[in-house]
C-alpha cells in the first residue's frame, strides 16, 4: 500500500482547471438547486455548502481517474461524483446509477441540458437486481454503506485491473475487504481517498 501526501497529488484548484468548462459545473449546480425540492437530491442543509461538501469531494477523485476509460457511479443521487467526473473527463464513459425514479429523471435532464454525451443513466437497484453485467475501470459509491459493503457490492463490477475509489473518514483496512488490495491512500481536507483493487496474487 502506498500513502500519498496531499502535495504529491494534483490540488483541487488544478483539478478544477481540468474541467472542460467551469460553466458546466455552475449550470449543473443551478439545475440541482432548482430540482432539489421536488427530488431530494441533497439535504436542505447541504444546499449552502455544495462546493465544500460535494464539488470539492468529487474533484479530489480526479487524480486517480487519469487512466480510466469507463466509470460506474453507484447510488449517484444528485450526480456526485458521477456528473462532476463526466464534466471533468469528457472522453471517459460514465454510467450514473440510482434506484430512485425522480433522481434518475433529474440525471437525464442534467445530461441533456449540459450536453454530456459521455453520460449514461441507469435506473436500477443494483443491490437487488443483477441486470448490470458490465465491468468498469473505476467505481465510486458515496454514502452507500461501510467500506466492506462498498467492496462487496462494487467489486463485482470491476474489470481485472479496476479499482474502487473509497471516500471515508479513516483509511480503509485491507483485512476487512476480502480479496482486495489497497493500492494507495490519500489524505484530503475532509477525510481519505483509498484506491482498492483485486488481490490478484491470492486469486
Amino acid at each position: 500500500m502506498t500513502l500519498i501526501s496531499q502535495r504529491n497529488v494534483a490540488s483541487t484548484d488544478d483539478a478544477m482547471i481540468e474541467c472542460e468548462s467551469g460553466v458546466q459545473v455552475t449550470e449543473y449546480l443551478q439545475l440541482l438547486r432548482k430540482w432539489n425540492a421536488a427530488c431530494s437530491l441533497v439535504s436542505h442543509g447541504d444546499l449552502q455548502y455544495l462546493n465544500e461538501r460535494h464539488v470539492l469531494d468529487s474533484m479530489e477523485l480526479l487524480p486517480f481517474l487519469k487512466m480510466s476509460q469507463s466509470h460506474l457511479d453507484i447510488g449517484s443521487g444528485g450526480g456526485f461524483p458521477g456528473v462532476l467526473i463526466a464534466i471533468a473527463r469528457p472522453k471517459m464513459r460514465v454510467l450514473v446509477n440510482d434506484r430512485s425514479r425522480k433522481k434518475c429523471r433529474f440525471l437525464r435532464h442534467a445530461k441533456m441540458q449540459l450536453k454530456l454525451e459521455n453520460v449514461e443513466v441507469l435506473e436500477l437497484d443494483i443491490k437487488q437486481d443483477s441486470e448490470l453485467k458490465e465491468h468498469f475501470d473505476t467505481v465510486t459509491m458515496r454514502a452507500v454503506g461501510s467500506a466492506s459493503q462498498v467492496w462487496e457490492l462494487g467489486s463485482q463490477f470491476l474489470n481485472e485491473s479496476g479499482t474502487i475509489l473509497m471516500q471515508t473518514s479513516q483509511p480503509v483496512c485491507e483485512s476487512d475487504l476480502i480479496g482486495s488490495t489497497v493500492r494507495c491512500v490519500h489524505k484530503t481536507d475532509r477525510g481519505w481517498v483509498s484506491v482498492v483493487g483485486r488481490d490478484t496474487e491470492s486469486s
